[in-house]
């Protein structure tokens, strides 16, 4: 009789070679990208929050102004690197937040990947799989790539720091990442 262990989803180790596993996860960037982009332009959210309007919007406009975070009036519970982020969307690209919510999107599938890639290094490769399948279709992750907000930058950068220790330059992408991470939620 035949080991049903053997046969479960979690021994896809053995029948994916390294190329299937980029193949699949390249997949699922790209279904993960189309999911996001599709929500962000089928259901626009015309809405900015006060977050958006007063932080991250006006943070960067003071950064473009030559102000920087000198204004007293900034909120001091806001961490900057949002507003620096978006600072520099609007030096590239105007000041249009249709850019910044399509790089949202394009890191909030290079963050299903990330994570797919970390749970890989832990508990093996089905799991991964599974992994990158769920979180391609969590709401609360396609919601927040639809609008301006830190949690889709903080959470790349989260998983990008997860992920360096299962690379091969750990050291070089965990100490960006968690430079960056700091400066995510440093408070002035």
């Amino acid at each position: 009789m035949k080991n049903r262990r053997n046969s479960t989803i979690f021994h896809l180790e053995s029948v994916f070679s390294i190329k299937t596993r980029r193949k699949y996860l390249l997949c699922i960037f790209i279904g993960a990208l189309v999911i996001r982009l599709s929500v962000l332009f089928l259901f626009p959210n015309p809405h900015l929050g006060t977050n958006a309007r007063i932080a991250f919007i006006g943070g960067a406009q003071e950064i473009l102004y030559g102000e920087g975070f000198a204004d007293p009036l900034y909120p001091v519970f806001i961490p900057p690197l949002t507003a620096v982020f978006v600072a520099g969307h609007f030096l590239l690209f105007g000041e249009h937040l249709t850019a910044i919510k399509i790089t949202h999107c394009i890191l909030d599938a290079a963050t299903v990947i990330a994570v797919s890639a970390s749970a890989a290094a832990v508990f093996g490769w089905g799991v991964a799989l599974l992994t990158a399948i769920a979180l391609s279709f969590y709401p609360f992750t396609i919601f927040t790539a639809t609008y301006i907000g830190s949690e889709v930058l903080y959470a790349f950068l989260l998983s990008l720091l997860f992920f360096s220790r299962s690379v091969r330059y750990r050291p070089i992408v965990g100490a960006f990442s968690f430079f960056l991470d700091f400066f995510s939620v440093w408070r002035r």
